[in-house]
This record gives C-alpha cells, sequence and structure tokens, in this order.
C-alpha cells in the first residue's frame, strides 16, 4: 500500500515545488529574477565543475582498474 502511495505523494510534492516557484516569480519584481538567474547560473557551473571532476576519477578508476586486471 505504501509503494502505491509514494508516486501521489512524489508527485504533490513536486506540485507544491511548482506553485511555490511560481508564486515567488510573482512576488519578485525583475531586478531580484535577475539576481536568481545569476545564483543559478553560479550554482549550474559549480554543478558542472563537479560533474567534470567526477567524470576525470571514474575514467581514472576505470584505467587503474584495466591496468591491474592485465
Amino acid at each position: 500500500m505504501i509503494d502505491h502511495l509514494a508516486p501521489l505523494v512524489f508527485f504533490l510534492s513536486s506540485e507544491v515545488w511548482i506553485m511555490n516557484s511560481c508564486l515567488r516569480s510573482l512576488m519578485l519584481g525583475p531586478p531580484a529574477k535577475i539576481n536568481e538567474l545569476k545564483d543559478l547560473k553560479e550554482r549550474n557551473a559549480a554543478l558542472e565543475g563537479r560533474v567534470v571532476a567526477l567524470e576525470s576519477a571514474t575514467a581514472s578508476k576505470d584505467a587503474e582498474l584495466a591496468s591491474s586486471n592485465s
């Protein structure tokens, strides 16, 4: 029964998040939106950097594993 309810709960929490985002957008003026976009771009750049680092670490570990298996 709980497994059946999990998607519904997730959907409802997603809907709440979307509604909060919409309300925030309506309440914020253009300068606040510009700042929010800048913050999101900075967070995105930081996350992209982390992805590159993780991909590099994965490639390094894969190469290490391949050499140890030969």
